[in-house]
This record gives C-alpha cells, sequence and structure tokens, in this order.
C-alpha cells in the first residue's frame, strides 16, 4: 500500500534535498579551493631562503637558478614550491664541482628554508695515466681534479702510476689496452689504498722512502715501488708487506744496495736481485 503525499509537501522536501546539495557542493568547492590555494599558492610555502654548510656560498645562487628554471604543470604552479622541491632539481649544479661528493637537503617548512648540508672529497694522493696525465684522487679512489702543473708530485704521500712502463725484464708480458680514465671514475678501491698506505708505510719505517707506485692495469698484483733513489721493489700485492719487508730485510746484510737496480721480492723466501 503506497501513502499518499500532498503535492506540496513533495515540493518542500524536494527544495530540501537541493538546497542541502547545493550547500555541500559549495562546502566542498570552498575546502576544494583552500587545498589547491594552500598546496600551490600559500606563500609561506615559496622558499625565501637557502643555506649552504660546507662548500662556497656561491652555490645558494646557482641553486636559486636551478629552481627559477624547474617547470611545475607548464608554470601553473610556483617553480620555489617546497612540496614539489627534491634533490634531484640541483643535480646539474652539483655536476659543475666534481669535487662535491654528496649533497644533503632538508626543507624547513617552518622558516620556508632549504638547507643543504655539502660534503666534499678528501683527497688522498695523486693517479697518473698514460694519457691523460695525472689526477687527485679521494679516499673513495675517485679521481677529481686534474694536477696543476705548479703541484708537485712529492707534494702527495701516495702517488699511483697505470702504464706500461715496466721493464721488460721485470715484465714480459705488455698490456696494450690500457683504459683510458676521467673526472669522476674509480682508479682504486679503498681497501687497496689501506694496503698501500700500510706498505709505504712499512718501508718507509726501515729506511726506504717510495716515490711512485707503478701498475700495467688496476686488476695487477704485480706493482713496481719506485724508491727516490732510483732503485725499484718489484712486490707482489698479494702477499703481505711485513712477509715482503722481512725478506728484503733477511737479504739486505748479504748485498750491497746501493749498486743494485731492483729487488725482486714476490717469491716467499727468495730475493733476486740485479
Amino acid at each position: 500500500m503506497k501513502a499518499y503525499v500532498p503535492q506540496h509537501i513533495r515540493t518542500q522536501d524536494t527544495r530540501r534535498k537541493r538546497l542541502r546539495f547545493s550547500f555541500f557542493l559549495i562546502l566542498g568547492m570552498f575546502l576544494l579551493s583552500g587545498v589547491i590555494y594552500g598546496v600551490f599558492f600559500n606563500p609561506k610555502l615559496l622558499v625565501a631562503n637557502i643555506t649552504i654548510s660546507g662548500f662556497d656560498q656561491s652555490l645558494a645562487t646557482q641553486f636559486q637558478d636551478a629552481m627559477r628554471t624547474k617547470k611545475i604543470l607548464k608554470g601553473f604552479v610556483p617553480s620555489n614550491n617546497l612540496l614539489f622541491i627534491d634533490k634531484g632539481d640541483f643535480i646539474s649544479v652539483g655536476d659543475q664541482y666534481p669535487e662535491i661528493k654528496n649533497v644533503v637537503m632538508q626543507k624547513d617548512y617552518r622558516n620556508a628554508r632549504l638547507d643543504f648540508s655539502v660534503t666534499t672529497r678528501k683527497p688522498e694522493g695523486l693517479w697518473c695515466g698514460e694519457r691523460e696525465g695525472c689526477y687527485v684522487f679521494d679516499t673513495d679512489g675517485v679521481i677529481y681534479i686534474k694536477q696543476e702543473m705548479n703541484v708537485a708530485s712529492s707534494s702527495f704521500s701516495l702517488v699511483i702510476e697505470d702504464s706500461n712502463r715496466f721493464p721488460t725484464l721485470l715484465s714480459p708480458v705488455q698490456n696494450e689496452n690500457i683504459s683510458t680514465k676521467k673526472i669522476r671514475d674509480g682508479i682504486i678501491t679503498p681497501e687497496l689504498i689501506s694496503v698501500f698506505k700500510g706498505l709505504l708505510n712499512i718501508f718507509k719505517e726501515n729506511g726506504v722512502s717510495i716515490k711512485t707506485i707503478i701498475r700495467r692495469t688496476e686488476a695487477d698484483n704485480i706493482v713496481l715501488l719506485e724508491t727516490n733513489d732510483e732503485h725499484i721493489f718489484l712486490i707482489d700485492g698479494g702477499r703481505s708487506a711485513e712477509d715482503s719487508m722481512r725478506d728484503f730485510l733477511l737479504a739486505k746484510n748479504k748485498i750491497d744496495f746501493q749498486k743494485i737496480t731492483y729487488v725482486d721480492l714476490r717469491i716467499p723466501g727468495r730475493v733476486y736481485y740485479k
């Protein structure tokens, strides 16, 4: 059974529903407008300042320029809106400075500020390639600055040379495929850096000052240690520095070290020299 509802009551109900719908529609549009304004146009979200720690403050200007050229929704959203900025927007700026190792970005919403903490590379030694010249490498074994001509190699405690400058007598198999290196290439592992530094320290403690470590390739365990007085030690990097030095010290009293050209310490318990 259907109940009869007078026409005027039905009209009132319809009017209430329309008013309620219109109210919620307007309220929703108002809230949506508020969200759009708060997200896209709120002046408190626009970067007001950039701080740099660990590097030259001129980076701040370049970061500002990078934000200015950033395109968000075809220019609809301000390019310096904190919500839409990420570290990747500034990669091109960091790439201009190979001495920069890492950049950490933090957003300070309260002060509308971007804070950048820059970590720079720490010089560890000098690397020289057969074609490229010489470069400074860092503690990670990455080359990042070409050596200036007025900087002597003696300024670095660790000098590594990758070349075919192995005397034929010591190295009959020559490598003709030495790879070309460029800035930011890794040329040595941190572990091998530690091994080489330990090797140099042990020789130094025993009165032998090493000028250059010469390799044919990065993967080659056989290296030449060139001393400041032009002597050469042939070393197997797979042996411990202590074992190589012990063999040398045992033979040192039996040979006239000043009259020899090189000492071969590759074979345990045996010392060959010329």
